[in-house]
């Protein structure tokens, strides 16, 4: 509730809250999970602090001290490390698989050799080097933090596109076209072993609305139907189509602080305000008699 994870004082808002994912993570929930989740984490997160039970000055020194040295250790790993891979190609190597076979579209073949490559790529990065003399202002060691984590979390998302054989929201797969609720109405929880993800699932919530299929194909045929019954009947279409005059011509304003209106042919220029129309033939050649130039 309110925005809460099972980690005290951690919160969920925006694109890590799954709650009001599911089908319609396409169409507006992913507005949802930021305006609605940043509303409710805010003053949730204000609550916690003000009441959540605080240690004396010493306890909270020591954590702290902790949590420094736990982190200098993870640092000290990466700069004993020696070897021939570079950091930057793994990072490289890691995006090209995961967009070529882990986007909206989805195979269980490529799923499985993706998630070999991860695998690979993390043996590999046992074997990066950071070579940056300065650590103060090092770009190399935070990258090769981070990219650890990204290996991680690339592995729980092939993983977990893997395992669901349907097609759902953001999920689709060609071999298994339609949405299984019997099997897969649940969320995909994963947890950090240390040795590859481990999955497992939590059943989703539906007694307050009850799930349908979404289907675009009947809104479709309308909205094609209205475009057309406007153009027979000379009238543009809605919904921000182009409008066109029914003469055929395109009228594109020239300068939008201007009266100047240029037509489809080029050769003829219309004065909005007089309704005065000349070529620019008719322009040069009074222009050419008057023995100025033309700009």
């Amino acid at each position: 509730a309110n925005q809460r994870t099972n980690i005290p004082g951690l919160l969920a808002a925006g694109e890590c809250d799954y709650s009001i994912h599911g089908a319609n993570r396409l169409g507006a929930n992913s507005l949802v999970s930021c305006v609605y989740g940043g509303f409710i984490a805010a003053p949730a997160a204000l609550e916690y602090a003000q009441n959540v039970e605080r240690g004396n000055g010493a306890n909270g020194s020591k954590l702290y001290d902790d949590e420094l040295k736990l982190q200098q250790g993870f640092n000290d790993d990466l700069l004993k490390q020696s070897g021939g891979e570079n950091q930057h190609i793994i990072h490289e190597e890691m995006g090209k698989w995961m967009t070529d076979n882990v986007t909206v579209v989805r195979y269980n073949d490529r799923l499985k050799a993706t998630d070999e490559k991860l695998v690979e790529l993390q043996e590999r990065y046992r074997r990066i080097s950071i070579n940056d003399s300065n650590m103060w202002a090092t770009h190399a060691m935070p990258h090769a933090r981070q990219l650890k984590n990204m290996l991680e979390l690339a592995r729980v998302i092939t993983l977990g596109a893997l395992n669901r054989d349907e097609s759902r929201g953001a999920h689709y797969k060609p071999d298994f076209p339609n949405r299984d609720d019997d099997k897969f109405l649940k969320t995909t929880i994963a947890e950090y072993s240390g040795d590859g993800p481990v999955l497992s699932y939590r059943e989703v919530d539906v007694s307050l609305i009850e799930p349908r299929k979404r289907d675009y194909s009947h809104n479709k045929q309308d909205k094609a139907g209205t475009a057309a019954s406007a153009t027979a009947s000379g009238l543009p279409p809605k919904d921000g189509a182009q409008q066109v005059p029914s003469d055929g011509s395109e009228l594109k304003p020239q300068d939008l602080s201007s009266a100047t209106i240029w037509g489809q042919n080029k050769e003829q220029v219309r004065d909005v305000n007089h309704g005065e129309a000349e070529t620019r033939r008719e322009q040069d050649k009074s222009i050419d008699d008057a023995g100025g130039k033309k700009v």
